[in-house]
């Protein structure tokens, strides 16, 4: 699911509740920037977004595999 928010790209992976969501917008100079978070899609707008190549541990958040 890709969804958009004052020009601001989110990309939702996966049909679970909780999933790895990528952001994609623009710095200061202009210059495209990826960065990543793991939440509900529906609070996109309000996780905490660490750059694309960071790892995150997820273990203790009701991941559910397919």
């Amino acid at each position: 699911m890709m969804k958009e928010h004052e020009g601001v790209f989110y990309l939702c992976f996966g049909p679970q509740t909780l999933r790895p969501i990528h952001r994609i917008d623009k710095d200061t100079n202009g210059v495209t920037r990826q960065t990543w978070a793991f939440g509900k899609c529906e609070d996109a707008e309000t996780l905490s977004y660490i750059p694309i190549n960071q790892t995150r541990e997820i273990a203790d958040s009701k991941w559910e595999p397919l």
